[in-house]
């Protein structure tokens, strides 16, 4: 009978002991499968905040000189004779991902420009015309437009591809018009002029 209490015994304890191991093991995979999840959701994260790309787009008759000054990648930068475009793309994840320069040397004009998508707000473009800024920023479409008598400034954001999409096109002069408005800090490229 003692033997057959020790075996029962035993037989519970190993029981016990399964059912403890089993029990982990499923919380381990419980783990793992929100492991998983949070995986998952950071990639979707890490997808939403993706880099930059702007276009400068030369619609003017005029040659204009653009010199992409930081970005992962520039293609067309140099002179950029009309119906041509020049882009860079970035993916910095601090300051600004694309920096440039747009100038005319006659009559003697140079822009500064940015292309931005935070972690946390919208992303945004940033033309800097030492005297304020035209930015474009929040939802795909949007677009800011600025008129200096020599050329116009179209800044837009375009719908999102493998980049956060912005096109800066630059147009023979309609009306002088629009205003830039005060840059605040932040919101204009690094590169001197």
């Amino acid at each position: 009978m003692l033997t057959a209490v020790k075996t029962a015994s035993i037989a519970v304890g190993a029981l016990a002991f399964i059912t403890t191991f089993s029990a982990c093991s499923s919380s381990q995979e419980a783990v793992s499968s929100s492991t998983t999840a949070s995986a998952a959701a950071d990639i979707d994260r890490e997808a939403g905040n993706l880099g930059v790309r702007v276009c400068i787009v030369n619609e003017s008759t005029r040659t204009v000189n653009v010199d992409i000054t930081f970005a992962d990648t520039a293609r067309g930068d140099g002179a950029v004779t009309p119906g041509f475009q020049a882009c860079g793309e970035g993916s910095a994840p601090l300051g600004n991902p694309v920096e440039g320069r747009i100038t005319l040397a006659s009559p003697p004009m140079k822009v500064l420009l940015s292309a931005v998508n935070p972690w946390i707000g919208n992303p945004y473009a940033t033309l800097w015309f030492g005297s304020g800024c035209v930015i474009a920023d929040g939802k795909e479409g949007t677009k800011a437009v600025y008129d200096d008598g020599v050329l116009r400034y179209t800044v837009q954001r375009l719908a999102d591809g493998q980049w956060k999409e912005f096109t800066v096109t630059l147009a023979e002069s309609v009306q002088l018009s629009g205003s830039p408005v005060e840059c605040t800090n932040g919101s204009y490229p690094f590169t001197a002029l």
